[in-house]
């Protein structure tokens, strides 16, 4: 692929059944919900090729102080991005023929639900409580009474006791109870987003699509201190009890997402143009962490069939730096959530429900704070010319530290002032040692910013699992960087693997395609990683290790100085 070096394998499975055919006429719908945009993607259901995106900013308001959405905007928006969907070879075509919709909500959030399917956040019945909205002290106080000692409760559940309004949903039921108990009284569900989207294509029946779908177990298990990581999926805590509501809100059954809950209402699917002959499913949906985990199991396992069941890594590189531990383990020991207490760790859930170790850090936004610092000075970060040679700066960038050290610098975590507080360093303010040598020259600043992501992301992973022969898998905005890749891989001596599409462009945004990968399951009632993803082309590129005696010594040399200036 053109802008990568030459020394990188390839490992390409395509399919010979018309991988590469023109979309067809049957499609996968994927609304998205985000915190800060909204986007509808459409997905051919044979070569699940993206065919159609569209997206704008998530309406949200500010009333009376309080943040929300404006879930009848969000969903009327939907609708109408579905009736004027532009789809290859259907442009002429009145209606379209959907197969299944599936969404996918990014933001932990979700509403108290009244008989009649009455949205109840707001007076208005439009607005949805935005999940950045504060709570007061009062209320966070309580839930930490609740959760007892912080390291027993993530051991307990994988989640952060600290964590701030409805990041935590659990708290969102207890805000609920303590300041607004006459609204709750009213309430019958409490439902999570994705169950609003389906529930509003089911002819805006959220009851029934909140009962149809369960507690559906790989969403709850995000951030929400409700379930028990060491018992069965659907397993709840002992933080349930304390917050009574709950059990009246929140069905008990346990789901999975990848199951139809419905067809599109007739009326709707009239209104929006699709086919009066489909019947056109609707999935409960699920959470982005838990469906961007999905193309990377399937496609893995499916390429190299030898490692199936074996743990490898997804690490998902943007604003927050995510590393999940995929595999097919049904619990973790609880002395290794003993040890992993507070080095920013929490517990995902994969879509059966089963716990998935997951590192947090917000490297994408330490490395977005650097290159603005550089850029401010009129300095290009990086490098304008796409056959640089970056192996070259590494090695005069070493050469130089090992002879003299003077023109070496440090870039500590946590840059991103917002950053303080988080990750494996929380108590680190971040800073740059010897910033005269950073900004030298927009490359030696990229080297650096780079050495820091990589120690910061190795760190963290070696500290769940060292063991060289687990592999890493990087996906996100982060894989168009070679660099780092070579950089974690020479770190971690694990294989390092970036995965391209079709086209031979870094695989970027898995989550809707994960989404596209559960209703294509739900259709052909399979699980969504057994979904063929030969029809992708998707091919595997792994990372060559830096192996020249000068880098080799520059790396290992720096990393010791670098968590040595950390300790202090």
């Amino acid at each position: 692929a053109p802008g990568f070096p030459e020394d990188w394998t390839m490992n390409d499975y395509r399919s010979t059944e018309e991988s590469n055919s023109a979309p067809g006429k049957e499609l996968i719908i994927v609304p998205s919900d985000g915190a800060s945009n909204i986007k509808l993607s459409a997905y051919d259901f044979f070569s699940l090729q993206e065919c159609s995106v569209v997206m704008t900013e998530t309406p949200a308001h500010r009333i009376a102080g309080v943040y929300y959405n404006d879930i009848a905007e969000e969903l009327a928006w939907f609708k109408n991005a579905i009736s004027n969907l532009k789809i290859i070879g259907q442009e002429k075509l009145e209606k379209k023929k959907v197969a299944v919709i599936s969404p996918v909500a990014r933001g932990a959030s979700g509403a108290l639900i009244a008989d009649k399917n009455r949205i109840l956040d707001h007076a208005s019945g439009k607005y949805t409580l935005a999940y950045t909205q504060p709570y007061s002290d009062k209320v966070n106080q309580q839930f930490l009474d609740f959760c007892g000692d912080a390291r027993e409760f993530f051991i307990e559940t994988g989640s952060i006791a600290t964590y701030p309004g409805c990041l935590t949903l659990l708290k969102r039921i207890l805000f609920e109870e303590m300041e607004r108990a006459s609204l709750l009284f009213k309430a019958q569900r409490f439902i999570i987003y994705p169950l609003l989207i389906a529930g509003d294509f089911l002819g805006g029946n959220y009851l029934q699509a909140a009962q149809l779908a369960g507690n559906e177990h790989s969403y709850w298990m995000c951030h929400t201190g409700a379930r028990n990581i060491h018992g069965s999926p659907g397993t709840l805590s002992r933080l349930c009890k304390k917050i009574t509501s709950y059990s009246r809100l929140v069905p008990a059954e346990s789901a999975i997402c990848y199951r139809s809950i419905g067809v599109v209402q007739s009326t709707l699917a009239s209104k929006i143009k699709l086919s009066d002959k489909c019947s056109t499913l609707v999935t409960a949906g699920g959470h982005d962490t838990s469906f961007s985990h999905i193309p990377i199991i399937a496609s893995f396992y499916q390429q190299f069939p030898h490692m199936q069941q074996k743990e490898h890594w997804h690490l998902e590189i943007g604003t927050w730096i995510m590393g999940a531990l995929l595999g097919d383990r049904n619990s973790i020991d609880k002395s290794i959530l003993n040890k992993l207490f507070g080095k920013g760790i929490v517990i995902q859930g994969s879509v059966d429900g089963n716990p998935i170790i997951t590192t947090m850090y917000a490297g994408g936004a330490d490395f977005k704070f650097l290159k603005k610092l550089v850029e401010d000075r009129g300095i290009y970060f990086g490098h304008r010319d796409p056959l640089w040679n970056f192996e070259r700066t590494m090695v005069d960038i070493a050469k130089e530290y090992l002879e003299c050290e003077e023109r070496s610098c440090f870039v500590m975590p946590n840059m991103n002032p917002s950053n303080f507080g988080h990750g494996p360093f929380p108590e680190i303010r971040g800073k740059i040692i010897n910033e005269e040598a950073f900004l030298y020259n927009g490359e030696r600043a990229f080297v650096f910013a780079n050495l820091m992501s990589a120690l910061i992301t190795a760190y963290q992973l070696m500290q769940i699992s060292p063991d060289p022969q687990i592999p890493i898998v990087i996906t996100g905005g982060g894989a168009k960087n070679p660099l780092f890749g070579q950089l974690l891989a020479t770190i971690t001596r694990k294989d390092v693997y970036t995965i391209f599409n079709h086209q031979g462009d870094p695989l970027v945004e898995t989550t809707s395609l994960g989404a596209a990968m559960v209703g294509k399951a739900a259709v052909l009632n399979i699980h969504p990683y057994d979904v063929d993803l030969s029809v992708l082309g998707i091919s595997y590129r792994k990372s060559k290790y830096f192996n020249k005696k000068t880098l080799k010594m520059f790396i290992e040399k720096y990393q010791k100085r670098y968590f040595k200036l950390l300790s202090n």
